[in-house]
């Protein structure tokens, strides 16, 4: 799977209905990470194998280490967006999920369709 597609599709789709971007912090927290591991999974209906929970969660980090603001913003603002659906109810949750997971799989497809080196 081509995660940076995967980053970049699912959280577009989120972004839409978050608000502004969050504090940043220096470096990305374990837990953060984990939990934006998750989001993807959660988004892309797919548990990733341990390989690929690792690559995500380097590529992730690198946005720290990097200091690419704009993709910690959104990493941010679609953790935020996360924690929100979490505490809607079940419904809400459904609905927001059967209106962003299919522009999230038609990127990955699309970036399959074009060659993208890591998309499977």
């Amino acid at each position: 799977m081509n995660f940076r597609r995967i980053l970049t599709a699912a959280t577009a789709a989120i972004i839409i209905a978050s608000a502004g971007p969050g504090a940043v912090a220096q470096n990305p927290d374990a837990t953060v990470i984990a939990r934006y591991i998750e989001l993807c999974e959660w988004l892309t209906d797919v548990r990733y194998t341990p390989a690929q929970r690792q690559e995500l969660h380097a590529q992730v980090e690198a946005y720290w280490q990097q200091g690419d603001q704009r993709r910690i913003d959104t990493v941010l603002r679609s953790l935020d967006m996360h924690r929100q659906l979490a505490e809607a109810s079940t419904a809400l949750r459904e609905t927001t999920l059967a209106k962003i997971r299919p522009g999230v799989l038609v990127s990955l497809q699309k970036d399959a369709a074009e060659g993208g080196a890591d998309s499977a």
